[in-house]
C-alpha cells in the first residue's frame, strides 16, 4: 500500500503544479491525502505484524493472529508502535527506539500526519497544507519502515 500510495500523492502533486489556485480542492485532496497516508502507514505496520507472526505453520493460528492484529491495532502513534514492539520483548522495543531516534524529522513529519489526519477523522480544524503534507510523507517513512525492520531483528 506504500506504493500505491507514493503513486496516489505524486498525481495529486502534478495536479497542484498544474492547479496551484485549486482552493476548495486543495483542502479536499488534503484532507483525502491525510487519510490515505495513515491508512498506509497503519496497513504497513498490522501486515508486518501479520507476516511477523505467520511463521508458525499453522494456518488457523496465522489467520487467528491477523484477526487479532486488524482489531488490536487501532491506533499507530509513536509510542503505540513502541509498546506493540515491547511485547515482542524489549530488545524489540530498544531497536526500534534507536533507530528511529536517528531520525528526528520523520518523528515531527509523522506526528503531524497522525494529528492531522484525526483532526480530518473527527471534525476538527486542518492547518496542513498541500505542501505540509507532501514534504511529511517521504520525511514520515521510516517510522513504518523502521518498525517493520525492528520486528525482524
Amino acid at each position: 500500500m506504500i506504493d500505491e500510495t507514493r503513486s496516489y500523492l505524486t498525481e495529486i502533486e502534478e495536479f497542484m503544479q498544474q492547479s496551484p489556485d485549486a482552493g476548495v480542492i486543495q483542502s479536499y485532496l488534503v484532507e483525502h491525502a491525510l487519510v490515505k497516508i495513515y491508512s498506509a502507514f497503519e496497513s504497513e505496520v498490522r501486515d508486518a505484524l501479520a507476516e511477523r507472526c505467520a511463521s508458525s505453520g499453522d494456518l488457523a493460528c496465522d489467520q487467528y493472529v491477523a484477526n487479532v492484529v486488524k482489531r488490536t491495532v487501532r491506533s499507530i502513534r509513536i509510542n503505540e508502535l513502541t509498546g506493540i514492539l515491547g511485547g515482542f520483548g524489549e530488545e524489540y522495543k530498544m531497536s526500534y527506539s534507536s533507530k528511529i531516534g536517528q531520525y528526528p524529522d520523520a518523528q515531527i513529519a509523522y506526528d503531524s500526519i497522525v494529528a492531522n489526519r484525526n483532526a480530518v477523522a473527527h471534525g476538527g480544524s486542518r492547518p496542513a497544507t498541500w505542501n505540509d503534507v507532501y514534504a511529511w510523507w517521504d520525511d514520515a517513512l521510516p517510522i513504518v519502515t523502521e518498525f517493520r525492520t525492528a520486528l525482524f531483528v
